[in-house]
């Protein structure tokens, strides 16, 4: 089945483990766009049959979490699941309202020892179970926005809003390092990818759910929420080429300035990107 879903993953389970009832209801060509920790639940955008070539358009979108961060202890993971590393006192909240005001939108980030990362052709959670350090290079990472929820006790509830390749256990560490403290993500939930939030989601273990939401599936509308993003219709000859993977002169022009979504007879027939390179066929 072809579809792009909206599942909600509870804390506790691996990203690969919660799609198993989708996989069951939409066959095994089933993945997603950006995994969560075990630890943590929430938003996955997941794809099936020929939409997993989609993938690639939503990997790159802003990510929402909702997080509570502990100062006053660090864990090998930097989450709840983790072994005790460090402690330290905790920091006024003063002093953590100060620290993140100091944080550049952009910044250098290195993500968990703990992570996927490759690092030398492994995950670099395998070289950390067998007792290396893994050594991963920083990256350039942006903290768009954020906001403060709440401060008790150490524990500080902060809504950010990411990009792409953000840690937010990381970001607790090195927010925790302008403190002179450490610290750890308690707590972790993404409430949206881009234009899609959590609300619109249904549980991933709920298999009659996914069920109802695939049969309403719309792949025009799911795409019209990506933004910048234009729909033009084929003529029979025209959709001739596009299914060949040509894209006829006649429609050149028609590129938009983010992708361009050419239809027939109401069918979504091919996705191409503003430089006329075909990201998806579906004709």
């Amino acid at each position: 089945m072809d579809s792009v879903l909206l599942l909600d993953k509870k804390a506790g389970v691996t990203s690969f483990d919660a799609l198993r009832p989708a996989k069951r209801v939409l066959g095994r060509h089933t993945g997603h766009a950006g995994t969560l920790d075990r630890f943590a639940s929430g938003l996955l955008i997941v794809f099936s049959g020929r939409c997993t070539r989609l993938c690639d358009l939503f990997m790159g979108l802003p990510k929402v979490y909702s997080a509570t961060i502990v100062f006053g202890l660090e864990t090998d993971t930097l989450d709840p699941d983790g072994t005790v590393i460090a402690t330290g006192p905790v920091p006024s909240f003063e002093s953590v309202k100060q620290a993140l005001s100091g944080f550049a939108p952009f910044y250098m980030q290195s993500p968990p020892g703990y992570s996927a990362v490759h690092l030398d052709g492994q995950r670099a959670w395998k070289l950390a179970r067998s007792g290396r350090r893994p050594d991963i290079p920083p990256r350039p990472v942006c903290l768009h926005d954020y906001e403060i929820n709440g401060w008790e006790d150490g524990h500080l509830q902060i809504t950010l809003k990411v990009s792409k390749g953000f840690y937010v256990r990381s970001f607790a560490r090195d927010l925790a390092l302008k403190c002179s403290c450490c610290a750890h993500v308690g707590a972790l939930r993404r409430t949206a990818i881009g234009p899609f939030d959590v609300g619109d989601a249904v549980p991933s273990d709920d298999e009659d759910a996914i069920i109802r939401s695939a049969g309403g599936f719309v792949l025009e509308d799911v795409l019209s929420r990506l933004g910048n993003c234009v729909f033009v219709e084929a003529d029979v000859q025209q959709a001739r080429l596009l299914g060949n993977g040509v894209l006829p002169h006649s429609l050149e022009s028609q590129l938009g300035e983010g992708l361009t979504v050419f239809t027939h007879q109401g069918r979504v027939g091919s996705v191409l990107d503003r430089d006329g390179h075909f990201v998806w066929q579906g004709w």
